[in-house]
């Protein structure tokens, strides 16, 4: 340290730029000396944001004009902080039962076929409905607007993706074009097809379809399948959906004797993703897909990282993915900037169940965990019989991970997030304000968080805001469900909040919030339409 501390400062200023943000923070803590190096050059702030947006550049950077740069990168944001009224662009739907919410593209399934709406602006908005598509049986879909995607799964007889019992049972995913409405120009020509069978004069269904998710080339299905003799089980299939190969089948996977109780799926990329446990005190493991025609081993589980009790003395009841923004970049000055894998946030909402006096109470949290922690153990080179880690917490916790509970926030029971960088968004209903109902957001930082209070155990962490939250009010209840991250003419882009399940109702309709650099969706149904 005292070498490049006795460096000239033309010098410091190159190597100190060759840091990442998280390096950048904690060298600026060393010292007063570098500290105030940091606070002196703007090239250090622009880095440190670009790398709370969760982004980086996408090629070398000549240009010294880094007050300016800064200047473009954080006056979107601070206009968006200091927002007084929030406009208002309602859009009457009407009932869904099944949508998908990306990019500034809202995608609804409806009597007549799929509608497409595309939300640049109030002024602007495009609608299309690919009537062609009424045929189709589909229950659930997709979208992925950077991909031009539109998958659209069913199964058959079904009836919003389930289907009655039967001995013989099939999935079908279709891959069309968002903005054309046909069969995408990459995708095979069939549609993905799965069967699977129960034995001889079993009956086997569908009773629950989670999610569908798009990474890249490969698209995966996650549902819940029952027969005769066996209770509900998650299951998951990953297809590319370019050649129609499917990659992997949980049925083979994850054997049914050892795999009794219910898991949450998240979809890292096209080669690995997690599952989650709630045996014990819960756990996320990590598998690496296999692609290759000399293996019957379809994916290895490479870790099994353990999760503490988060609540004593509670049961845990289940671990589920909560949402991540969808981004979509634009240039800052011809700069074009990529998205940084390595700095993603995922975050994972942990239910407990407590008994007080005879009463069940249900307890949230929630638990942001950093890329960083996923990618030590995928990058590693495993052999297929590769025995999976077991990560205790102490191992792989305390520096990577942030946990908000109760005591963090108005109310967690009903809240949902959503990370998009470095930035976590709450979004939740604020409780017992009648007759007028209203919503909370919430803006947070994990970053400087993660790396000020790394501890040896978990805590929960009061993620330092930025700026002041947002209330919403309403005559009506407000039920968040779909948020996205769009852009027109912006320079950087902020996240809000994911989605609740449908609210059922008549008069259910949809209403936007935009702003300038980023959009709120949610549901607003009658006062006495309380269900979740």
């Amino acid at each position: 340290m005292s070498i490049l501390l006795a460096l000239p400062q033309e010098i410091k200023t190159k190597i100190l730029s060759n840091l990442n943000a998280v390096s950048l923070i904690r060298t600026s803590m060393t010292c007063k000396s570098l500290y105030e190096t940091f606070q002196e050059y703007a090239i250090f702030e622009y880095i440190i944001q670009l790398h709370l947006d969760g982004l980086k550049e996408s090629g070398s950077n000549t240009s010294t004009s880094y007050p300016e740069l800064l200047q473009k990168l954080v006056s979107q944001r601070q206009t968006w902080m200091s927002v007084d009224s929030i406009p208002f662009f309602p859009l009457a739907t009407g009932f869904s039962s099944s949508r998908a919410f990306a990019q500034g593209v809202l995608a609804s399934k409806r009597p007549g076929g799929i509608d497409i709406l595309w939300l640049a602006t109030p002024n602007t908005t495009q609608r299309k409905v690919w009537r062609n598509l009424r045929d189709v049986p589909f229950g659930n879909l997709a979208i992925d607007p950077a991909q031009d995607l539109l998958i659209l799964a069913h199964s058959e007889g079904g009836n919003n993706g389930l289907a009655s019992m039967s001995q013989h049972y099939f999935i079908n995913i279709h891959i069309h074009s968002l903005s054309r409405g046909g069969i995408h120009p990459l995708a095979h020509q069939s549609p993905l097809v799965a069967r699977f069978s129960g034995a001889f004069y079993e009956s086997i269904g569908i009773t629950a379809i989670h999610s569908i998710k798009i990474g890249g080339n490969v698209v995966a299905f996650h549902f819940d399948v029952s027969s005769d003799h066996i209770n509900e089980q998650s299951r998951i299939m990953i297809w590319d959906w370019m050649t129609s190969e499917l990659i992997l089948n949980s049925d083979i996977m994850f054997d049914r004797t050892l795999e009794p109780d219910l898991f949450s799926f998240g979809l890292l990329d096209s080669t690995s993703f997690f599952v989650t446990s709630t045996r014990r005190s819960g756990s996320i493991r990590l598998y690496k897909l296999v692609r290759s025609n000399s293996t019957k081993v379809p994916a290895i589980h490479v870790a099994t990282l353990h999760l503490p009790p988060i609540i004593h003395n509670a049961q845990l009841r289940s671990i589920t993915v909560a949402r991540v923004a969808p981004i979509e970049m634009n240039s800052l000055s011809g700069r074009p900037f990529i998205i940084n894998d390595e700095d993603r946030i995922h975050g994972f909402s942990v239910k407990y169940m407590t008994v007080v006096s005879d009463y069940n109470v249900n307890t949230e949290a929630f638990l942001f965990v950093h890329q960083r922690t996923f990618s030590r153990y995928l990058s590693q080179n495993v052999p297929l019989k590769h025995r999976p880690l077991n990560v205790k917490w102490p191992v792989w916790g305390p520096n990577d991970t942030a946990l908000v509970i109760n005591a963090d926030f108005i109310s967690l029971e009903r809240t949902n997030c959503c990370m998009y960088g470095q930035r976590i968004v709450l979004a939740s209903p604020i409780p017992d304000m009648f007759p007028t109902m209203s919503a909370s957001f919430r803006l947070l930082d994990f970053s400087r968080s993660a790396i000020l209070s790394a501890t040896s155990t978990l805590r929960s962490t009061k993620l330092p805001s930025l700026g002041t939250g947002w209330t919403l009010f309403s005559s009506h209840e407000i039920r968040v469900h779909e948020t996205s991250v769009f852009q027109t003419d912006v320079k950087t882009s902020l996240p809000f909040v994911s989605c609740v399940r449908d609210v059922r109702s008549e008069g259910t309709f949809e209403g936007y919030i935009l702003y300038s650099d980023g959009i709120v969706g949610y549901h607003m149904a009658p006062q006495q339409s309380d269900r979740d």
